[in-house]
């Protein structure tokens, strides 16, 4: 019985594992539809004919001048999807980036240009990637302070029902002249209490929010480091 199961288990195993394929093939992709105008958040359908169709090894990144966005994807059928995003898009030269997961990394496929011609627009990743690529940053307790150090008096955070701490972030980012990975680091270190197990992915519902002391968000280093430092403790838990 128990060779039999050990069998069993082991067959349904390679099962799994031979119907996931390693990578995925893109045969065609083209805008069919834009649904949003410029200055507000993308809403479009992309034709798309790919072997596997199975979503989860696609990547649609909006990229603007001021940084990246992933966007969620709905398959409306078999050879067309939705995109939805959050940020306002105010570049002219915004445009989204397709990657395919091959092996064991994401890489680049192709672009799609939403408002100007493909070839007059500048490539914002491969720019990020030249201008911010430090070593990793750790994060250090000195850094990030602590207690009463951290919170600005008689100040909170205004946001409505539903934000997310990124939608938070970005708004109080242009407010504060900052980066949005200052910015949410700022709002998060001065509001643990406000999150889940003080896990910075998972904000409370109606939670109050302290404002940050003043230029705490610029206290973070590049926008490259920042983002670093987000990453670290969004896996923290």
């Amino acid at each position: 019985m128990l060779r039999s199961g050990g069998a069993g288990f082991l067959g349904l195993l390679l099962l799994l594992l031979t119907a996931w394929p390693a990578s995925a093939e893109i045969e065609h992709i083209s805008l069919n539809k834009l649904q949003f105008l410029q200055g507000e958040s993308v809403k479009m359908r992309i034709n798309l004919v790919a072997e596997p169709k199975d979503l989860r090894r696609l990547e649609f990144v909006l990229w603007q001048e001021s940084g990246p966005e992933k966007l969620m994807v709905q398959r409306l059928s078999p050879y067309l999807v939705e995109l939805m995003g959050f940020e306002k898009v105010v570049d002219p030269n915004a445009y989204i980036m397709v990657r395919v997961y091959l092996i064991n990394r994401w890489e680049p496929m192709t672009r799609i240009a939403l408002f100007n011609e493909l070839d007059a627009l500048p490539d914002y990743s491969q720019i990020a990637a030249a201008v911010e690529n430090p070593a990793p940053a750790q994060i250090k307790k000195d850094q990030l302070g602590s207690g009463s150090d951290l919170i600005a008096a008689n100040c909170t955070i205004d946001y409505q029902p539903g934000e997310t701490l990124w939608r938070i972030g970005t708004r109080y980012a242009k407010t504060w002249n900052s980066h949005v990975y200052g910015a949410i680091l700022a709002i998060f270190e001065a509001n643990k209490g406000s999150f889940y197990k003080s896990n910075i992915k998972y904000l409370k519902k109606n939670a109050h929010l302290e404002c940050p002391a003043q230029g705490a968000w610029n206290g973070y280093g590049s926008k490259a480091e920042a983002e670093q430092m987000f990453e670290q403790l969004s896996t923290a838990n």
